[in-house]
């Protein structure tokens, strides 16, 4: 019988309705919506006699409900024109969407008859969240597609966003896009049976996106109860009514080769990014009664190279063997950030080591303590203890962004029979495992197997402050030995 338990027991409902009607030929009209609600129900139960709870039981329900509505009318036009070389297409569309969270949680404390998991079953029930969040997105939106002689295509686009989550002035904001492609085995009439099928294409956009529900004033929570009078405490996150929107513009060109009648594919692009107006949280001085604003902070470059390759050695009437490689290279850099900012912190993990953002550096790096260096990048060693000096300021000690991705998966098809394998590898990239450090300290792992040997740390002596005595070479003691 299980006393400390989490259940959650949850529904999801999907639902549309769309319409669709000719009014000419070259002109129709459509309009689609659909609805995604997701509730559960999540009881966390800590039974008496728990080392957690005081030993005397603990009921936590919560009761959650998100609801995404999504609403699109659009016309489209394709009209026939006079040269009939040229094609074109044509739309015009109006979106809505609006996401609803909402969230309630009640403690029930003290368990009175064992047994009897209910919050009525619990000496003091105290709500401990009451959660509304919502955000509302209205778009306009147009697409062009233009080709000539189906060889040479050419596609325009534009929205315009106006968010609830923006500040009045900056809530409406506008991006477009343009693709281009040529065939030009099409263009150039290339029957050949080794390439049988080439594209070159480009592309440039710019997307837009808004920033998080209720960022833009100062907020409240109702506090928990106190002594039977219930009050309000100040969010310690401050408002800030001047954001903009983020930006980002790609720039992508890329090739389609296709050769031996589509038994080999190949498709190479290269790409760049630049991301403007990030929205992030920017620490405050505790005198200004907050801990952290949200505000735009900078600029994030991304230029990679994606390689994607098909091959199907065997094709019989019975028998298909396919392989499929991929392979993708992206470095990360943040550009800049806001003036008067040397480093952002993403999600703080623990005090000696979290992610960060900072100028020059690779996106999220990772930052934590060091050991003392001298000019010259030598170790510094405290000559009272022998053991290395740690640096009084902390540094980069890893970058998290792998080297490259790829992966390779090979497939037999026999009459309809399929079997598939995949290979996965993911090149460079640092982690701090938390589990390997807590393993280390406890001594239980190969790596301290020879915890008794005298080890010479190579390096200099120098003091506590992390100055080096520059030409004082390390001699090695008994106390080189690991603790």
């Amino acid at each position: 019988f299980l006393h400390n338990t989490v259940s959650t027991a949850t529904d999801r409902y999907v639902a549309g309705l769309k319409l669709n009607y000719d009014i000419l030929p070259w002109f129709n009209m459509s309009y689609q919506i659909g609805t995604n609600t997701n509730g559960f129900l999540r009881k966390e139960i800590v039974d008496i006699g728990s080392r957690g709870s005081e030993g005397i039981g603990q009921i936590v329900q919560q009761s959650y409900r998100f609801q995404e509505i999504e609403s699109n009318l659009i016309a489209t036009f394709t009209p026939r024109l006079p040269n009939e070389d040229f094609g074109l297409k044509a739309l015009i569309g109006h979106n809505v969407n609006q996401r609803t969270t909402k969230s309630q949680v009640f403690t029930g404390k003290s368990i009175v008859a064992p047994g009897i998991y209910s919050l009525t079953n619990t000496k003091n029930v105290t709500p401990t969240e009451d959660m509304f969040e919502q955000r509302r997105l209205w778009g306009a939106f147009a697409e062009i597609d233009l080709d000539y002689k189906k060889w040479l295509y050419l596609t325009l686009t534009g929205r315009n966003d106006w968010s609830s989550t923006l500040p009045k002035d900056n809530r409406s904001y506008f991006y477009p896009s343009a693709a281009a492609s040529f065939i030009f085995t099409e263009a150039l009439q290339m029957n050949s049976n080794v390439l049988n099928f080439g594209k070159l294409r480009a592309s440039w956009a710019r997307v837009g996106r808004d920033a998080d529900p209720y960022s833009l004033i100062n907020t409240f929570k109702v506090n928990l109860p106190f002594q039977g009078q219930s009050g309000v405490i100040q969010i310690p996150t401050a408002g800030n009514d001047q954001l903009k929107p983020e930006f980002t513009r790609d720039f992508e060109v890329g090739a389609t080769l296709e050769f031996l009648n589509s038994r080999i594919a190949l498709d190479v692009a290269w790409y760049t990014r630049l991301s403007t107006n990030q929205i992030a949280p920017l620490t405050l001085p505790s005198s200004s009664g907050f801990a952290e604003v949200f505000d735009n902070y900078g600029r994030l470059t991304n230029k990679g190279i994606e390689v994607d390759l098909n091959l199907i050695p065997v094709r019989t009437k019975d028998l298909t063997w396919s392989l499929h490689w991929i392979f993708t290279k992206n470095r990360s850099i943040v550009e800049e950030l806001k003036p008067g900012v040397d480093r952002l912190q993403l999600n703080g993990v623990l005090d000696e080591m979290s992610p960060y953002l900072e100028a020059g550096k690779p996106y999220g790096y990772l930052r934590g303590t060091m050991n003392a260096r001298d000019a010259q990048g030598n170790l510094l060693i405290d000559p009272k203890t022998g053991l290395l000096i740690r640096a009084t300021d902390q540094g980069m000690v890893g970058n998290p962004n792998a080297d490259f991705k790829t992966g390779l998966s090979t497939t037999l098809n026999y009459k309809g029979i399929f079997l598939n394998a995949l290979f996965d590898l993911t090149r460079g990239g640092d982690i701090y495992s938390v589990t390997t450090s807590s393993l280390l300290g406890r001594g239980v792992t190969l790596d301290t197997r020879d915890r008794e040997k005298v080890i010479v740390i190579p390096g200099y002596y120098g003091d506590v402050k992390g100055a080096g005595e520059s030409g004082t070479k390390r001699v090695p003691t008994a106390r080189d030995r690991y603790s």
